[in-house]
């Protein structure tokens, strides 16, 4: 028997392996169901470039240029590393197999330039840069033409470049370790100084025109302006660790660091010693440690010296580029682990007197922004929720009541910032102390983002056009984008439906924010993706799914009340060839007020598009019902409150629809809406069957008095505020901890579950499954628990296995038990009780 069991194993397992080699390919190779998404735009708006998804493979199967005027559609799957590199003319450089290929899309031409090893553009200039494996760098201007393309530098002997942010100065490195420098706008090569040794360390300044290198124990500054040359050494005998540079707006430098001393750490080895009132927690790998010094110092551009500041693991900077001005900070000051991020109180650091001075308040160290002029440091008062702002001359503060402390701010000019508030988009000038107003839409609008071609900056011009994004404040679902030009704002599109604009990257954007493309969806509508031209949209590429295979989809919305009388909504969603006068079952989705798989989007009925095993899509394809079910945490508790507006939504949804078949309903969630899944069925004989993927079963032990790994902190930041929104300690209100913790319910589950979680996942950390999946068995209740060896928190493209794996087992899960489908064995073995049976996997 022993000898059985043992082959039994192994013939699963290289089933399984055997399977799961050939799996992806498999999943990806049917192109019925194809997602189309925006990639990127030319600068000057003539070509977009689109990727075809077949059943959300992660990589485009096919990748497509389209022409914004003529729609002609060129095929270039075969290309990459291109999306960096796309230029005017219709010009785009990237690789065929290994070869530098620059494209012409207009006359359908190419040249192909082979053993390149690396490469970059210069679009301002249409300049191609390349360095081959002959040590050869070259610089290429290419024409519409690509025949009249002109070489205008071929320079031997080089085995490294580096570009600037704007890419045009050039840095070379020699064979000789010469440093050499191109500037792009006379093409001419000169040296710059000899180095002694490798370096890898480059920065810019903040006009991209000098660097900062360091070489062994030499920082050296390069002004490409005036071929000035400063060098300052940093005097350390130990290896240092963390070297960072940073640039001040005169060009003087912050150097940091931190050195390995002699002196270990004592018993590191042996024991990790928690102290109860440490600000800083983290576990011990149990290696040789040794304490640290932490460096700083500042190097003065026009007086070429060094000074070295006192910096300590709790006395540190941030260099905001105020010339002889930094922030210092405690960062554990006022730690204690009851918010995401601890706020910290910052002061103003004068260099040359090396003294701290004003207090800026508590506020998080990445939300100070400076005027252009540096003259003004802007950042939320949190105390009191206002803007504040403090002249970092004369040292007065100001609170900026009608700023929203929390928004975004775009830099006008070195006297006004841009921001936006409900309707409205306005400025404030912080010198003359006055509001205006560049925006007004209808007070039933919201303005939701500013769309800018360079969305790293906080730098806007209103002398030139840009799109903005608004919602109804009242109906969701209408969606609005705004074009400005010339002081006037347009609707240049509404729509009902789901806008996509990604990142809101600068790749879908044109360099004059003139054109922006993007794509809309919804329930039962693929992907389209639409050009702007200012106001003129023009819908490029429509999915070529066969209508037939989803035009039969329907949505209806379904309101109720929370106990606070708070208006929320549920979206059913109906099945595959419905008839009213027929019963069928119903699966609700819950998670929060939101989703992360939203009933807007399309979504493709196949088990791999699956998001950690959610798929409406599918449920509908297979005759279910599907409710996307809003909830709200109130102050009876999260599971409490889930379990409230559960009720109502049901009863509503079942007044409104009669065909759904109230003795078959399923409920799933993952991570919060795992959690809520959970709660729901051991607390109410509402569903049959449930599904709860990544949740957390356990409040107490399982989040309020756990350490994550993930986050180096203790969580009950999570449990008292954040999602579950307990608002107060445990010690404050055990019986509220007890009485939303799905765990302590387990004894009075009326409802099959099926638990599942990643071995890998420390967010909802695994541990909480398993102790659920014990506390269930203790009771001999229905459970079943999935425990997948390498998931985390989510199953990712990078699982297509797995992904595939979960979808088809909790569709089996639903379908044993809301349609009777019993020839499931590892199901119907594993559930009763009466029985006994082994996991020999």
């Amino acid at each position: 028997m022993h000898k059985l069991l043992i082959t039994l194993i192994l013939i699963l397992m290289l089933s399984y392996n055997s399977n799961a080699q050939k799996a992806p390919n498999h999943f990806f190779k049917d192109s019925t169901w194809s997602m189309a998404k925006p990639l990127a735009i030319s600068p000057d708006g003539k070509w977009v470039v689109i990727g075809e998804h077949y059943n959300n493979n992660p990589r485009a199967n096919n990748t497509f240029f389209i022409n914004t005027d003529s729609h002609q559609k060129i095929d270039l799957t075969h290309f990459k590393e291109f999306y960096n590199n796309i230029l005017n003319e219709g010009l785009v450089v990237g690789r065929v197999n290994k070869d530098l290929t620059i494209y012409s899309l207009n006359k359908q031409d190419s040249i192909v330039k082979k053993n390149i090893v690396n490469f970059d553009t210069f679009i301002d200039k249409t300049i191609v840069y390349t360095l081959d494996t002959n040590n050869v760098f070259s610089v290429y201007e290419l024409k519409k033409d690509l025949t009249k393309t002109k070489t205008l530098i071929q320079k031997t002997n080089i085995k490294k470049y580096y570009l600037n942010n704007s890419k045009n100065h050039i840095i070379l490195v020699n064979n000789d370790n010469e440093l050499l420098h191109i500037d792009s706008k006379s093409m001419k090569i000169k040296k710059l100084l000899n180095i002694s040794g490798e370096f890898s360390y480059i920065k810019w300044n903040f006009t991209n025109d000098a660097f900062a290198i360091k070489t062994n124990n030499v920082v050296t500054l390069i002004n490409l302006t005036n071929y000035d040359i400063k060098s300052t050494i940093i005097n350390e005998e130990n290896e240092i660790d963390n070297f960072k540079i940073s640039f001040f707006r005169n060009n003087d430098m912050f150097i940091t660091y931190e050195t390995k001393t002699n002196e270990k750490i004592p018993q590191r080895e042996l024991v990790d010693i928690w102290k109860g009132n440490s600000r800083l927690i983290l576990p011990s790998n149990f290696q040789v440690k040794y304490t640290k010094k932490y460096k700083a110092h500042v190097f003065s551009y026009l007086k070429n010296n060094l000074t070295e500041l006192n910096r300590h693991i709790d006395n540190e900077y941030i260099n905001l580029g105020i010339p002889n001005l930094l922030l210092i900070y405690n960062q554990f000051e006022f730690e204690d682990f009851s918010q995401i991020t601890a706020n910290s109180e910052y002061f103003l650091f004068d260099i040359t007197k090396k003294n701290k001075s004003t207090s800026l308040t508590k506020a998080w160290n990445n939300s100070f922004q400076t005027s252009l002029d540096s003259h003004y440091i802007f950042y939320p008062n949190k105390n009191n929720k206002t803007l504040e702002l403090i002249n970092t001359k004369t040292l007065k503060k100001e609170h900026i009541t009608s700023v929203p402390y929390n928004t975004k701010l775009w830099t006008i000019d070195n006297q006004t910032i841009l921001y936006y508030n409900k309707n409205k988009l306005l400025t404030y000038n912080y010198v003359t102390k006055k509001f205006k107003t560049i925006v007004e839409l209808d007070n039933s609008l919201d303005i939701t983002s500013i769309i800018h071609n360079k969305p790293n900056e906080h730098k806007l011009d209103l002398k030139k056009s840009f799109y903005f994004t608004a919602i109804h404040n009242l109906d969701k679902d209408n969606n609005y984008i705004f074009y400005f030009e010339n002081n006037k704002t347009k609707t240049a599109f509404q729509t009902k439906d789901l806008i996509d604009l990604g990142r809101l990257s600068k790749k879908l954007t044109t360099s004059n924010s003139d054109n922006l493309v993007f794509s809309i969806e919804n329930h039962n509508m693929p992907p389209k993706l639409i050009r702007l031209n200012k106001q003129k949209a023009d819908t490029l590429f429509s999915s070529n799914i066969n209508e037939k295979l989803f035009n039969w989809r329907k949505s209806i919305t379904v309101q109720y009340k929370d106990k606070d009388n708070v208006i929320l909504n549920g979206f059913l969603q109906y099945p595959k060839n419905f008839n009213p006068n027929k019963k069928y079952p119903m699966i609700v989705y819950v998670y929060d007020l939101s989703f992360s798989v939203s009933p807007k989007n399309f979504m493709i009925p196949k088990k791999i598009s699956a998001k950690n095993g959610f798929n409406n899509a599918l449920f509908t394809e297979n005759g279910y019902f599907v409710l996307f079910a809003q909830t709200r945490v109130t102050d009876k508790g999260p599971g409490i409150s889930a379990v409230n507006n559960i009720k109502n939504l049901l009863n509503n949804t079942l007044k409104k629809e009669p065909s759904i078949d109230h003795n078959n309903l399923g409920i799933y969630g993952h991570s919060f809406g795992g959690y809520k899944s959970s709660f729901i069925s051991v607390s109410t004989n509402l569903f049959k069957a449930s599904v709860s993927n990544a949740g957390i079963h356990d409040i107490v032990g399982g989040l309020m008095y756990r350490y994550s790994n993930s986050r180096k902190k203790p969580d009950w930041v999570r449990a008292e505020s954040v999602q579950l929104n307990m608002k107060e300690k445990y010690s404050q209100n055990p019986q509220k901890y007890i009485d939303n913790s799905p765990i302590h319910q387990a004894h009075k589950s009326q409802t099959a579950m099926l638990l599942i979680t990643g071995l890998q996942d420390e967010n909802a950390h695994w541990l909480n499954t398993r102790r659920m999946f014990i506390a269930l068995k203790r009771e001999q209740k229905p459970v079943i628990a999935l425990f997948y060896k390498n998931i985390g928190h989510n199953a990712t493209t990078e699982n297509p296995i797995e992904k595939y794996d979960i979808a088809t087992k909790v569709l089996q899960w639903f379908d044993y038990h809301l349609k009777d489908s019993t020839k499931t064995p590892w199901i119907s073995n594993g559930l009763d009780y009466n029985k006994y049976s082994l996991t020999p996997l």
